[in-house]
């Protein structure tokens, strides 16, 4: 993010005659100060547009009361007289597909860029329904045991398992479960079972795209879907991040900018006298 805030020094020195080199530590200081209460204002309009799940996902966002920061703005770079530094940045993190931990989505919501799936290779996205094992709840996480991974869904052909060729011992999962981006057998009379009395249906009337199915009961009928597949879609832009910077920014920088001059002000009298 890139927010450049200015000040003209000649007018400061001409009312003051407190040159801009007096104001010592002060305009780093304030320029950090500024920083700290744009990133406050901006974790806050995250959590007032996004839902942040439990499972410790609070603190990745936003850090610790002692030191925020976080995937929802960390200070990567503070002003600094010492070092030269006449600027600071505020970052949200943007770990791309295929990094380690997988994707962090927030960044974006600035751009509004593709959604698409977490596996190498695959071509839907699969989506956990609401109150439904996968999701109970909208503001929870999904649980361990419901994740397409945690699932273990398996290949069957004939009610025996399918075997990975030359592996004798290796049952075949990885195909549309956990990261394998071509099969290594015929799909041809395959059926995918999981843990949690699950299945995986490749294609039904009412999800073209396949989905993740639990049974429920005895009778044939006796099923809910908990998973849907869905192509990539465009995230909305719901985050604004660089255009709230920029709207309050200003305001702060120059409440700060004052504080400071008065301080200043105050300090150079006491030496003065």
């Amino acid at each position: 993010m890139d927010v450049r805030l200015s000040f003209d020094t000649h007018e400061l020195d001409e009312w003051t005659g407190l040159s801009i080199a007096k104001l010592g530590r002060t305009i780093p200081y304030r320029i950090n100060r500024t920083t700290e209460r744009v990133q406050q204002i901006e974790h806050a309009h995250v959590r007032s547009s996004f839902i942040i799940r439990g499972g410790g996902r609070a603190a990745f966002f936003f850090g610790s009361p002692a030191r925020p920061g976080g995937a929802a703005g960390k200070i990567t770079t503070r002003a600094s007289v010492k070092q030269a530094v006449p600027y600071a940045e505020l970052e949200v993190e943007r770990r791309r597909w295929g990094g380690k931990g997988g994707p962090v989505l927030l960044a974006g919501f600035e751009t509004g860029e593709e959604r698409r799936p977490r596996t190498a290779g695959a071509k839907s996205i699969a989506v956990p329904l609401i109150g439904r094992p996968a999701r109970p709840s909208i503001a929870g996480p999904v649980p361990p045991a419901f994740t397409i991974a945690g699932l273990r869904l398996t290949a069957y052909r004939g009610g025996r398992r399918v075997r990975r060729p030359a592996r004798r011992r290796s049952t075949e999962r990885g195909f549309g479960s956990s990261g394998s981006t071509t099969p290594a057998f015929s799909l041809e009379g395959v059926q995918w079972k999981g843990l949690q009395r699950t299945f995986l249906l490749p294609h039904t009337a009412r999800a073209p795209l396949g989905a993740v199915f639990q049974r429920i009961g005895p009778e044939r009928g006796d099923i809910r879907e908990i998973y849907s597949f869905v192509r990539p879609f465009r995230l909305d832009t719901r985050l604004e991040y660089i255009a709230l910077a920029r709207q309050v920014a200003p305001a702060i920088f120059r409440e700060e900018m004052t504080a400071g001059l008065t301080d200043a002000l105050f300090h150079a009298a006491l030496r003065d006298r």
